[in-house]
Protein backbone atom coordinates (compact mmCIF):
# COMPACT_ATOMS: atom_id res chain seq x y z
CA UNK A 1 0.00 0.00 0.00
CA UNK A 2 3.14 2.37 -0.10
CA UNK A 3 3.37 3.14 3.52
CA UNK A 4 4.98 1.59 6.78
CA UNK A 5 1.84 3.07 8.88
CA UNK A 6 -0.42 0.37 9.46
CA UNK A 7 -3.28 2.35 10.20
CA UNK A 8 -2.88 4.62 6.95
CA UNK A 9 -2.55 1.06 4.85
CA UNK A 10 -5.49 -0.09 6.42
CA UNK A 11 -7.56 3.37 5.08
CA UNK A 12 -6.00 2.39 1.72
CA UNK A 13 -6.92 -0.81 0.96
CA UNK A 14 -10.26 0.24 2.45
CA UNK A 15 -11.08 2.39 -0.43
CA UNK A 16 -9.15 0.47 -2.67
CA UNK A 17 -11.71 -2.22 -1.75
CA UNK A 18 -14.35 0.26 -1.91
CA UNK A 19 -13.54 1.42 -5.24
CA UNK A 20 -13.72 -2.11 -7.03
CA UNK A 21 -17.84 -1.67 -7.32
CA UNK A 22 -17.63 1.74 -8.93
CA UNK A 23 -17.46 1.49 -12.76
CA UNK A 24 -16.06 4.23 -15.00
CA UNK A 25 -18.22 4.90 -17.83
CA UNK A 26 -15.58 5.34 -20.19
CA UNK A 27 -13.81 2.29 -19.73
CA UNK A 28 -17.17 0.37 -20.43
CA UNK A 29 -17.36 2.07 -23.90
CA UNK A 30 -13.84 1.09 -24.71
CA UNK A 31 -13.36 -1.06 -27.65
CA UNK A 32 -11.96 -4.57 -27.00
CA UNK A 33 -9.58 -3.10 -29.71
CA UNK A 34 -8.32 -0.64 -27.52
CA UNK A 35 -8.18 -3.16 -24.80
CA UNK A 36 -5.82 -5.12 -26.60
CA UNK A 37 -3.67 -2.25 -27.57
CA UNK A 38 -3.07 -1.23 -23.74
CA UNK A 39 -2.31 -5.25 -23.50
CA UNK A 40 0.32 -4.95 -25.62
CA UNK A 41 1.78 -1.05 -24.34
CA UNK A 42 1.17 -2.74 -20.74
CA UNK A 43 3.49 -5.70 -21.41
CA UNK A 44 6.12 -4.30 -23.66
CA UNK A 45 8.84 -4.32 -20.90
CA UNK A 46 8.69 -7.56 -20.35
CA UNK A 47 10.64 -10.44 -22.47
CA UNK A 48 10.75 -11.23 -25.82
CA UNK A 49 9.17 -14.60 -25.89
CA UNK A 50 6.42 -12.96 -23.49
CA UNK A 51 5.71 -10.37 -25.80
CA UNK A 52 5.97 -12.90 -28.46
CA UNK A 53 3.55 -14.92 -26.82
CA UNK A 54 1.13 -12.02 -26.41
CA UNK A 55 0.99 -10.60 -29.77
CA UNK A 56 -0.03 -14.87 -30.87
CA UNK A 57 -2.58 -14.12 -28.73
CA UNK A 58 -3.75 -11.08 -30.03
CA UNK A 59 -3.31 -12.13 -33.17
CA UNK A 60 -5.95 -15.29 -32.50
CA UNK A 61 -8.11 -12.52 -31.19
CA UNK A 62 -8.19 -9.96 -33.82
CA UNK A 63 -8.77 -13.02 -36.55
CA UNK A 64 -11.53 -15.06 -34.39
CA UNK A 65 -13.18 -12.96 -32.53
CA UNK A 66 -17.18 -13.59 -33.77
CA UNK A 67 -18.62 -10.00 -32.69
CA UNK A 68 -15.49 -7.64 -33.96
CA UNK A 69 -13.10 -5.40 -32.31
CA UNK A 70 -14.79 -2.66 -32.46
CA UNK A 71 -17.61 -3.07 -29.91
CA UNK A 72 -17.26 -2.05 -26.38
CA UNK A 73 -15.83 -4.97 -24.77
CA UNK A 74 -18.47 -5.26 -22.06
CA UNK A 75 -20.94 -5.86 -24.96
CA UNK A 76 -18.77 -8.37 -26.60
CA UNK A 77 -19.08 -10.71 -23.66
CA UNK A 78 -22.24 -13.15 -24.02
CA UNK A 79 -24.23 -12.53 -20.92
CA UNK A 80 -21.60 -9.32 -19.09
CA UNK A 81 -25.39 -7.33 -20.07
CA UNK A 82 -27.91 -8.90 -17.93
Amino acid sequence: MGTADRKLAERRLKDWIHNLDKVDSEAVKTSLSILLDKFVAANSGKSESTRATNASIVKIFKATWPTGLNRPALASIPGANS
